[in-house]
Parts: C-alpha cells; sequence; structure tokens
C-alpha cells in the first residue's frame, strides 16, 4: 500500500540528498522509520532516522533544556530521555495488541540521528496500526515517512503532520 506515489518518490530523493549530505541546509522536515517483523524469531525491530537538529529541538522543547546528542552517545540519561520522548509518540499495534518497544540506543550518521526500538514478545501479524508523531511538537511540516517489511514484502506510507496513524494488512 503505497499512498501518493509520486510525492511518496519525491519524499525519498529530498531524503537521500538531504542524509548524503550534498545540501548545507534542510528546508524539508522529514523522518523515515523502518519497521521489521519477524514471525520466526517473534520479533519487532524498529529503526528511526531524524535530522539531529530537529530531534534536539523537539527534545529541547519538551524537556526545557538544550541537548548535544553528538556528545552524549552514552549518556544514560539522554537514552531515558530519548525513550520517553518516542515511547509517547510512536507505537505499533499488531491485531488490536499495542506492541511493547523497548529502547535499545541511538547513533549518528552525519547529519542524522538512528534512534533503535525493538520488541522481543511480538506474536504475529495481521491488522497493524503504526501511530508516529515524532518531531510534531515544532514542526508543523513534518512529514514521517514509515515502511513495514514483514513476510519478505514491504508495505510503505507517510503521514504528514497531523496525521498521526497509517494501517498495514498482512
Amino acid at each position: 500500500m503505497i499512498r501518493g506515489n509520486i510525492t511518496l518518490f519525491g519524499a525519498f530523493l529530498v531524503m537521500g540528498l538531504f542524509f548524503s549530505g550534498r545540501l548545507l541546509a534542510h528546508p524539508f522536515y522529514v523522518s523515515v522509520t523502518e519497521v521489521h517483523a519477524d514471525t520466526q524469531k517473534n520479533t519487532l525491530t524498529v529503526s528511526c532516522r531524524m535530522f539531529t537538529d530537529d530531534l534536539e529541538n523537539a527534545l529541547k522543547q519538551v524537556f526545557n533544556r538544550p541537548f548535544d546528542l553528538l556528545n552524549a552517545s552514552s549518556d544514560k540519561e539522554i537514552n531515558s530521555l530519548l525513550d520517553a520522548y518516542i515511547q509517547q509518540r510512536f507505537s505499533i499495534g499488531v491485531a488490536g495488541v499495542l506492541q511493547k518497544l523497548q529502547f535499545v540506543g541511538f547513533e549518528h550518521e552525519e547529519e542524522a540521528t538512528w534512534c533503535y526500538l525493538e520488541s522481543v514478545n511480538f506474536s504475529g501479524l495481521g491488522s497493524v496500526t503504526v501511530t508516529n508523531t515524532l518531531l510534531y511538537d515544532f514542526i508543523p511540516d513534518q512529514v514521517n515517512i514509515i515502511h513495514f517489511y514483514a513476510m519478505g514484502s514491504r508495505q510503505s506510507s507517510r503521514l504528514v503532520n497531523p496525521e498521526k496513524s497509517v494501517g498495514f494488512q498482512f
């Protein structure tokens, strides 16, 4: 299920340009989230890629203090605050059951920060609902692209602020 093929292609193109470091500023606000469902291992892994400066600004607004993610990769407090921020704005429901996601950590890649979560008690597929309002706190034009991988296929969609949820069927 791909909604807005042309717009989605344009967003991928913009993301590629920005995350490859070819442009100095980013007038577009886009994040990419990849969800991988492994029914054999009963795991669900989540990778969220966001512009570091946008994530720092969102954390600053929510927690009322400055953040420097580039110099804090091993800070337990930063991990805890990132976990709290993401848990309040991102969730996955499978067949009506909310999945418990555990924050694993984060790392940097050029202008982006990757945040990782996983669920080790994932129990099958069916109707999947992904809710993603990451960075909506202060970016009215935020676009969150979601790729859901399961059973050898990928379904993709995008959420444009204020859209909160998207459904997939496996």
